[in-house]
């Protein structure tokens, strides 16, 4: 995967859009928008459901996500390089929900693998996994696995205003000690607003950079950190993934940095 800075789209664009190494995608709408030489990631919304459904086997949860898979992409399998394996679905310290992902995640890995896919696994939110979560049996031959076929540990990267160095992401240097070879690739990544009325973690996940008072090139210089930052705490960070650009009638218009890409976008309603 090419190493550096690359937009998380979730619009179409208005314009022609600017050559990028990679990109993130949500449709094949998106993925045929670039030229066969991006590395395109798709990642599936609402494919999280089955996994906590007991009455479904581990390959019925893996055969659905990817029969879900083959219709989203069926009209632009040769843009694909890369999947996202579901999203913010571990690291909340649940032991056996760890156990369920991690093996259906190798099961669809493997399927992948054979289409000539990589697979980007667990996709962890904000909450970095426990060591106990990550020494799993499990989870411990998930991570042998995608060692060998060169796939990906992905996880969300957001910091406070003007501190990358201080994200709950980075626990990831003392959960994954000991699994040196793990490669990570931030699939979401920006500032929060440190918030400390909301819920338990203290992130407000609608109010972005711009809340921050930051220029978009003051929020350039602070993302261009993040793999430096990575580095000096011994974490393989491969690439990252910035959430700039989006629909503002999902809230999320405050991380919207459409001239720090070049890209503007129509509205995807």
């Amino acid at each position: 995967m090419p190493a550096g800075i690359f937009p998380h789209i979730q619009c179409i664009p208005e314009t022609p859009v600017p050559r990028f190494p990679a990109i993130k995608v949500f449709s094949c709408e998106q993925a045929t928008l670039w030229p066969k030489d991006v590395f395109v990631v798709m990642r599936l919304f609402n494919t999280e459901g089955q996994l906590l459904d007991p009455n479904l086997t581990d390959q019925e949860v893996a055969d659905g996500f990817l029969r879900t898979l083959d219709s989203a992409i069926s009209n632009c399998k040769e843009y694909i390089d890369a999947v996202e394996v579901f999203n913010e679905v571990s690291g909340d310290g649940d032991l056996e929900k760890t156990r369920r992902v991690a093996r259906v995640s190798r099961l669809i890995a493997q399927e992948l693998v054979q289409r000539k896919i990589r697979p980007i696994l667990m996709n962890y939110p904000v909450s970095a996994p426990t060591q106990q979560e990550v020494a799993l049996p499990e989870m411990q031959q998930l991570l042998r696995y995608i060692e060998r076929v060169d796939g990906y540990i992905g996880v969300h990267v957001y910091f406070p205003c003007h501190q990358p160095d201080f994200s709950y992401a980075w626990i990831l240097a003392d959960s994954f000690r000991g699994v040196p070879r793990v490669r990570f690739v931030a699939t979401e990544s920006g500032v929060c607003v440190f918030n400390s009325s909301w819920q338990h973690w203290g992130w407000d996940p609608y109010r972005g950079w711009k809340s921050c008072g930051m220029t978009e090139k003051e929020y350039w210089r602070e993302l261009l950190r993040l793999p430096e930052i990575a580095r000096r705490k011994g974490i393989n960070l491969q690439t990252f993934f910035v959430f700039t650009v989006a629909d503002p009638g999902q809230g999320w218009g405050d991380f919207q940095a459409d001239t720090l890409f070049g890209i503007r976008c129509r509205t995807t309603r």
